[in-house]
This record gives C-alpha cells, structure tokens and sequence, in this order.
C-alpha cells in the first residue's frame, strides 16, 4: 500500500481528520486499485478514531 496526496482536512469542524489517496498493490507490480481514504485522528494522542476507504472515482 502507498499513501499519495496525505493532507490534513482543514474544512470547518473537521480539523481531526486526515485524508488522501492510497494505491493498493499485489506484488512487485500488479496495481490492484487507487482509493480515498479519510481518518479522524486524535492529534494529542496519535490514536486513529475511525476510518472510510472508497474506490476513487475516475
């Protein structure tokens, strides 16, 4: 798995999460889909609150 464009969300009242794009890969080469992710994340503690991945769209 690659993160790629990994960003705080600094939209109003979501400054807990993070969110971006992640490449998922089976093997040396064989790309098996890119998805967006998002996860809130408590900051002082680093512990991850909950997460959403969806298939991007094209």
């Amino acid at each position: 798995m690659e993160f790629l464009n990994t960003r705080i969300d600094d939209n109003p009242g979501r400054n807990d999460w993070v969110i971006g794009v992640i490449d998922v890969v089976r093997g040396r080469s064989a790309s098996e889909g890119r998805y967006r992710f998002s996860c809130s994340v408590n900051f002082d503690t680093g512990q991850v609150r909950s997460v959403e991945i969806d298939p991007r769209r094209q």
